[in-house]
């Protein structure tokens, strides 16, 4: 089984007066090669520079990786490996009760959590390193442009690794036009993905078999935003609930037009030892966008081989969104609880109760409500829309 790519990532802030201009910058280092960044703030404090670095490192890694990081900031190891623990569990205060300070950036760098293995390292500032000493001159420069009105993001000169974008972390793309319809077991083309798609790790042959028939069924969904998972998961403990399971799927839809949705879901299973199991398949799904606990008919089959599949689901139908995310899944029963932190967008809690054969929905809606009471989270405004949609809504902006 493979283990995740690695990286390195080096950061560093610096600060012209606490406000004032800032800059911030990092290098990126993978078995392909190095990169350089660094962007700026005309009004901004030390702190928000270092997390910015950090920060901006990781989502220039556009396929699950294990990161080394390291900071010379205190504030910003100390702050994502113990602090932000309590300070979720307190509706983002701390511990005085007041505001947490830089909640925004903390927030994503959560969720970058969720999507890479990020090992946290401190290095003294200014005590010789040399990639450390590289940053903080790419982050004082950085300032010097930021003072006078420059803030856009620079790129260094050195080869970029093929993990790493060549465009802003934004990366998801308007939808394609739509197209005819077909099965989604169409026989694959041959050739590689689509220009513009995610890259992420070729799947483990013998991991699955091909010649599988489709999985078909029907479960009661609901989505909801929550920003305590950690919080949710220590109920569904309470509950009975197991964890089953660290995972991260990238899934890419497809534009179809009988009012079907279909999409391609690449997955990484992280197991305790760092290693990871790959796996792919194919889902077609069709459900109402309601705000209340949804029925959802579904049909997933394996895939032995998404690339081929992708080019050919790329030529019939045309590209929709491209959805990133990280979980978690607690098993409850039959119920399947997502905790995810979804790149672009944050954390929700999915919840998936399978239906039995003939079974009415209403007496499942009964069920899962018990669930969601138990999990603290009744009266929490459901998410009526799917990730993809979200996505696509906050892109129109």
């Amino acid at each position: 089984m493979p283990e995740l790519p690695r990286a390195t990532l080096f950061t560093d802030g610096a600060c012209s007066g606490n406000p004032g201009p800032g800059g911030w910058a990092c290098l990126i280092r993978t078995a392909e090669g190095e990169l350089e960044l660094s962007g700026g703030e005309t009004a901004t404090t030390n702190n928000r520079m270092e997390m910015l670095a950090a920060l901006r490192g990781l989502e220039e890694l556009s396929e699950p990786s294990h990161v080394e990081l390291w900071t010379d900031s205190q504030y910003l190891r100390n702050g994502i490996t113990s602090w932000i623990h309590g300070w979720m569990r307190k509706g983002w205060r701390t511990s005085s009760g007041e505001p947490v300070k830089n909640e925004d950036l903390w927030r994503a760098l959560w969720d970058q959590t969720r999507f890479h293995e990020v090992d946290w390292r401190w290095v003294r500032g200014h005590a010789g390193n040399a990639d450390n000493e590289r940053c903080d001159r790419l982050a004082v420069a950085a300032v010097a442009r930021a003072r006078r009105g420059v803030t856009a993001l620079q790129r260094g000169t050195g080869m970029g690794s093929a993990a790493m974008k060549n465009e802003a972390p934004t990366e998801l793309a308007p939808p394609a036009r739509t197209r005819k319809s077909a099965a989604p077991n169409s026989a694959p083309a041959k050739g590689g993905p689509a220009k513009g798609a995610a890259p992420v790790p070729a799947p483990v042959p013998d991991l699955f078999n091909g010649e599988r028939e489709a999985e078909k069924g029907r479960n009661l969904e609901l989505k909801l935003p929550c920003q305590a998972l950690d919080e949710v998961k220590r109920r569904a403990g309470t509950l009975g609930g197991k964890l089953d399971g660290r995972l991260t799927q990238d899934d890419q839809f497809y534009n179809c037009a009988d009012g079907t949705r279909l999409k391609l879901r690449r997955e990484i299973r992280h197991l305790p030892d760092g290693q990871a199991l790959l796996h792919a398949e194919l889902i077609r799904y069709l459900r109402e966008d309601t705000s209340d606990a949804r029925v959802s008919d579904y049909e997933r089959t394996p895939v032995a081989d998404p690339d081929a599949l992708h080019a050919e689901l790329s030529r019939v139908h045309g590209l929709g969104q491209h959805v990133r995310k990280g979980r978690e899944l607690v098993l409850l029963g039959r119920t399947r609880l997502h905790l995810d932190a979804v790149a672009g967008l944050g954390t929700f809690v999915e919840l998936e109760l399978v239906l039995r054969a003939g079974e009415e929905p209403a007496a499942a809606r009964a069920e899962l409500e018990r669930i969601i009471r138990g999990l603290g989270l009744y009266g929490v405004p459901a998410e009526p829309r799917a990730y993809a949609d979200l996505l696509r809504d906050k892109l129109a902006r």
